[in-house]
């Protein structure tokens, strides 16, 4: 993987939504305080603190906003907990209204729902209608049988509004208005507020087709809300780590440029002179064009699932292996296209889950870059067993040929080629599998898709290993025929007893030697201990002791045809095995010079 695009909210985000910040027209910026989703707070004017009962403007702003919503607020039983059912961003609108005193309950029955615009990416909108009961809420909306409330992206409302609720009423949206409101729009998203716009529109009948054309054109603007949704606090480090490791981050969002730049640039996710590229810009931009600035793109804003799509192609045609999150039916097709379609776990759709390779069941950007970490970590150590395993076979290859050549009598019989294979082989092979990553794992580029698992002298590796414990074991085997006896070619039977358990032994320790220098990759064996993997340490003792139980026991001695060894011949032995932890020490000397990345 060499890109992550990830949603913002809820995966960069804490998704956990508060109103903080009023904007109205034509006067100062409201302020609201309380944390989270408990709809306790106060509403301040610069130090004047509000009650929004006896400010009209205000109300119809909280009024609009929460009405304009699907989802509930709901207080668990027992613990007390506030929680939102259903969007974040609508459960945000419908705790700052219940600061205020106004439950949806209670406004529905002030202005019961008669119909609705569901929201679409497309129009990033949402509008209700409802029939005001009462003569408050009859005034606070121009005395209409009927009114419209709209939300959504706040250039899109101010764009569709011709006028504007000024403290003395309705006045038109002039074109200096209405840049002072899209500056207003951009100071507040630059702070990363996610901001939302209301209006609302008096109708004098009830429409028999709803519309968007004509339901959200000629709106009056009541007024923009400020939520703040915090970054994850793990988050920025798992960026850190992302960028380390050589994978780029890159944010897709559907909020405001200026919001997704603000947010990616807490986050790392922004370099020096990476763009921001918005979804309209997007839609004049031919597949050649976005090919040519999507490697200098971290944020996409105001997309689409289709803009989705079509960021991931272009990705891919420079060669980059391209993970994608998405929650929705919609971004199925991403999800399908990326190499690593990522569903979300607990907002997710079964459509996107389904058309995803991997789930986060936490719904957390840092689980992507920890799943990359283990798999690296995972593959890594298939290499190292990979590594050992064949180093040895090669090994026993070597040997057995070389005295076939030579001339010399079997330096191995078949009963110690199979506790070899079975004994020192298994229990070292297997406890590799449980090493813990290396130091620099996520230090290093990603590898090529089509890198052999033999890259970076790994082929190289078996075969001088392989040489060198054929040398070392028919050295072991020749040195201890001439000291018992001299005759090398046509040695006597206890003579050719202690050379084979020599040989035995050498290869075996060599094993042990060898698993011990390997298990820390190219790093040096004392910045990685062998105790770090606890598991290792074990077989690695275990097999050593095993191999000196079958040379000394005589019941062993019995079975695998071994005799006892006197203190020369097993001190040769030992060092002839440990020769080879030397020789891999030295070679990852020079292979962390030369090819850092193996």
């Amino acid at each position: 993987m060499s890109v992550i695009c990830s949603d913002k909210t809820g995966t960069l985000t804490r998704n956990e939504m508060t109103a903080t910040v009023l904007g109205m027209p034509g006067r100062q910026d409201v302020e609201v305080r309380g944390v989270g989703y408990v709809p306790v707070g106060h509403f301040y004017e610069g130090k004047q603190l509000l009650n929004p009962v006896n400010d009209k403007v205000l109300a119809r702003l909280l009024k609009a906003s929460a009405l304009n919503t699907d989802a509930f607020l709901e207080q668990e039983d027992g613990t007390g907990r506030w929680t939102v059912v259903g969007d974040t961003t609508e459960g945000a609108l419908l705790v700052v209204a219940r600061k205020a005193g106004w439950s949806r309950a209670m406004l529905e029955d002030e202005l019961p729902r008669q119909a609705e615009l569901p929201f679409s990416s497309e129009r990033k909108a949402m509008t209700t209608i409802h029939s005001p009961r009462g003569e408050f809420a009859t005034e606070l909306f121009e005395n209409a049988p009927y009114v419209s409330f709209t939300k959504g992206a706040p250039d899109q409302l101010v764009s569709w509004a011709s006028e504007e609720v000024m403290p003395d009423g309705p006045a038109p949206l002039t074109p200096e208005r209405r840049e002072l409101w899209r500056k207003k729009i951009e100071g507040m998203a630059s702070e990363g507020l996610r901001v939302i716009g209301i209006g609302y529109r008096p109708l004098e009948a009830m429409p028999k087709k709803l519309e968007p054309e004509t339901l959200e054109r000629d709106l009056t603007l009541l007024g923009l809300i400020g939520i703040v949704d915090p970054p994850r606090e793990e988050v920025k480090a798992a960026v850190k780590k992302a960028h380390e490791a050589g994978i780029r981050a890159v944010m897709i969002t559907g909020d405001h440029a200026l919001t997704a730049a603000a947010i990616a640039r807490q986050l790392g996710i922004m370099q020096e002179g990476d763009q921001v590229v918005a979804g309209a810009e997007l839609d004049q931009m031919d597949d050649e064009k976005l090919r040519s600035i999507v490697q200098n793109t971290s944020v996409y804003a105001r997309v689409s699932p289709e803009h989705k799509l079509r960021v991931v192609k272009a990705l891919q045609s420079h060669g980059q292996i391209v993970a994608m999150t998405g929650d929705g039916v919609n971004d199925a097709p991403a999800l399908k296209q990326a190499n690593i379609g990522v569903a979300m776990g607990i907002t997710g759709t079964d459509v996107s889950q389904g058309a995803a390779d991997m789930v986060l069941t936490d719904d957390n950007f840092a689980s992507i870059v920890a799943a990359v970490e283990e798999g690296r970590t995972i593959y890594g150590n298939i290499r190292k067993f990979i590594r050992y395993l064949l180093s040895t076979n090669a090994g026993e290859i070597v040997t057995m040929f070389a005295a076939l050549i030579i001339g010399l009598r079997v330096p191995l019989l078949a009963i110690q080629i199979l506790w070899i294979n079975l004994v020192t082989d298994g229990l070292p092979a297997i406890a590799l599998g449980f090493e813990p990553s290396e130091p620099d794992v996520m230090k290093h580029k990603p590898r090529p898709p089509k890198e052999s698992i033999f890259a970076h002298g790994i082929g190289f590796h078996i075969i001088w290993v392989g040489t060198w414990i054929g040398i070392t074991t028919l050295l072991g085997f020749v040195w201890a025929l001439n000291r018992n006896g001299g005759e090398i070619f046509d040695p006597s039977d206890d003579a050719l007893a202690v050379a084979r358990t020599v040989a035995f032994s050498v290869l075996a320790l060599s094993q042990v030697f060898h698993v011990s220098a390997i298990h820390s990759g190219i790093a040096a064996f004392w910045q990685v201990p062998l105790w770090r993997n606890k598991l290792l340490l074990i077989a690695v003792i275990t097999t050593a002791l095993l191999q000196m139980l079958v040379v000394y026991e005589p019941f062993a001695q019995e079975v695998m045809r071994t005799v006892d060894l006197d203190a020369t011949e097993l001190l040769v032995t030992w060092l002839l095995g440990g020769s080879l932890f030397v020789a891999v020490e030295a070679e990852k000397t020079i292979r962390r010079r030369i090819d850092p990345e193996s």
